[in-house]
């Protein structure tokens, strides 16, 4: 028997039950059935209306008295047990160690270094020497932070100042003129141990060449005055801190920094073509506490 069949016999024995139903009801209560009429209920629809009201009655019963089966919660976790307190170790690093770092960052040319690389320099340095150095501070900044660093004369500290007067690297010679700041001292009476160390370590950097000095020269000239930074020979990770103490070099030298005899020195480029590669990085140090002078990794110390 196909479906079709089976569902025409289906509905024909519920239409003829439902005509039996109807039919003994007329017959047993006949004053409801007349009732039903006056009121406009058809008799034929009261099985109908009837299903639907005891349906929704049962429905409505089963969702307010069944047991609600609420999912269950995890257990609170404190803000304290998702957060690692424990301060991260920072390594120190070896200058060796940095000289290699260093080797992957720095670029194969001289040229402004990106915020990336200058961020992972700042990073190493910190790492290394245990110092803030930045190529960029107080929104100031010099064209190049990488380049080629060459051998300096010594300069006039106050007038009258000669070459006899230095302790070391006399073979440097003394610069005829002063240097872009002038004296560093007034006088030789008037001569502190800062003065002193200010000449012995200083740096001449390019701030004719530095962004903003056109519109800013004597604010930035001003500001560049003894800066602290730090310079480091990236083939020996060799490192000094020093002042800027004089403008240069002049750009047909090919050489973008400058450095002190006994700055270079240090850095161990004294010797042979006397020039050779660095990072200059300013010396974030507010309250002056950083030295002037050759300076040690902290793993080395």
């Amino acid at each position: 028997m196909s479906r079709k069949t089976a569902k025409h016999n289906l509905t024909t024995a519920f239409q003829k039950r439902r005509d039996q139903a109807v039919t003994k009801l007329k017959d047993s209560h006949h004053d409801a059935i007349s009732y039903l009429a006056r009121t406009e209920v058809p008799v034929d629809k009261i099985g109908i209306s009837t299903m639907r009201m005891l349906s929704a009655g049962a429905l409505s019963s089963t969702l307010l008295f069944a047991p609600i089966a609420l999912p269950e919660l995890a257990a609170p976790r404190t803000v304290e047990a998702q957060i690692d307190t424990t301060p991260t170790p920072v390594p120190g690093l070896s200058q060796k160690a940095l000289v290699q770092e260093l080797s992957n960052v720095l670029p194969n040319e001289y040229r402004p270094l990106t915020s990336e690389e200058s961020i992972t320099i700042s990073r190493l340095l910190k790492q290394t020497y245990g110092i803030k150095a930045t190529f960029e501070l107080q929104g100031n900044s010099l064209n190049l932070q990488f380049g080629r660093m060459g051998y300096e004369q010594h300069l006039l500290r106050y007038p009258g100042d000669s070459i006899n007067q230095h302790d070391e690297e006399i073979i440097a010679g003394m610069a005829p003129l002063t240097g872009a700041w002038s004296y560093f001292a007034p006088s030789k009476e008037a001569m502190t141990q800062k003065d002193i160390e200010r000449e012995k370590y200083y740096w001449a950097v390019q701030t004719y060449l530095s962004p903003g000095w056109q519109e800013n020269m004597y604010y930035l000239k001003d500001w560049y005055k003894y800066r602290k930074m730090i310079a480091v020979n990236v083939k020996t990770g060799d490192a000094v801190v020093g002042v800027i103490g004089d403008a240069g070099p002049a750009v047909w030298t090919g050489k973008h920094f400058g450095g002190s005899p006994e700055a270079m020195s240090e850095l161990h480029l004294s010797s042979g073509m006397r020039n050779g590669e660095v990072i200059l990085f300013f010396v974030d140090d507010p309250n002056d506490t950083i030295p002037l002078g050759k300076i040690e990794s902290i793993v080395e110390k």
